[in-house]
């Protein structure tokens, strides 16, 4: 009997929250050295790969267990298939306008990019409020998303409104 055979990327989502903690270890480091004024890359490269990070994170599978009597329709779909990608691409966006502007290219090109960013968060998080007030089961599954998108929504409200 063959065994089965996993696509590429459910093998690769399955390392992405270690992946994520080597990012956040290098950005609290980027952060201490930015503190004691060295210069230093760490966070530059920290803040790039956890963009990467959450980008890839859309990527992995719905792991919600339906019982027999629940029948997901489209408020389901929407609260956890495209809510949840929508957000984790919001969140990249907006670590990727982090680094941007820490780049200091000379222009104001990352304002763009934390606008997107926190618009899509802002709708985002709107829709999870109104589906708590709907009490749509299995809500909690979005609690990891946006415990990485507020830190992140904080820094660009911060540096956009600087």
């Amino acid at each position: 009997m063959a065994s089965l055979k996993l696509p590429l990327i459910v093998k690769v989502t399955r390392h992405l929250s270690l992946i994520e903690r080597f990012f956040i270890v290098g950005l609290l480091v980027g952060i201490i050295l930015m503190a004691l004024k060295l210069d230093s890359n760490v966070i530059k490269i920290s803040l790039g790969g956890l963009a990467l990070t959450f980008f890839m994170y859309t990527y992995r599978p719905v792991m919600i267990q339906w019982s027999e009597n629940e029948n997901p329709g489209l408020t389901e779909l929407l609260a956890f298939v495209i809510l949840p990608k929508a957000m984790w691409i919001s969140t990249s966006l907006l670590a990727f306008g982090i680094l941007l502007y820490l780049l200091y290219t000379g222009n104001h090109g990352y304002k763009p990019v934390l606008l997107i960013g926190i618009q899509i968060f802002c709708i985002a998080t709107t829709l999870v409020l109104f589906f708590q007030v709907r009490r749509v089961k299995h809500l909690n599954t979005l609690a990891p998303i946006l415990l990485r998108a507020v830190p992140m929504a904080a820094v660009a409200l911060y540096i956009l409104l600087k």
